[in-house]
């Protein structure tokens, strides 16, 4: 039960990283606020843990940077 869990708690952190970058497709830049607030409409069994472990995801791999002057986060450039 708990291996069940676990999974589907990572699987959940995966599609949310994919709907994160859909929604930075379209924006570009965007505050961390704003994000969570678009995701959440759509995720409402989502909290903000896998919000966080979605986000650091895309920040180990590279595809967003976060602006600290800004306050806001930039996907990166992709090779199409």
């Amino acid at each position: 039960m708990i291996i069940d869990k676990f999974f589907n708690y990572k699987i959940n952190a995966y599609t949310i990283s994919a709907q994160i970058i859909e929604i930075m497709r379209k924006r570009k830049k965007m505050n961390i606020n704003a994000l969570f607030n678009e995701i959440a409409i759509n995720n409402t069994d989502m909290n903000q843990d896998t919000l966080f472990e979605s986000l650091g995801l895309l920040f180990l791999t590279g595809k967003i940077d976060y602006n600290l002057e800004t306050d806001n986060m930039e996907l990166k450039n992709e090779i199409s």
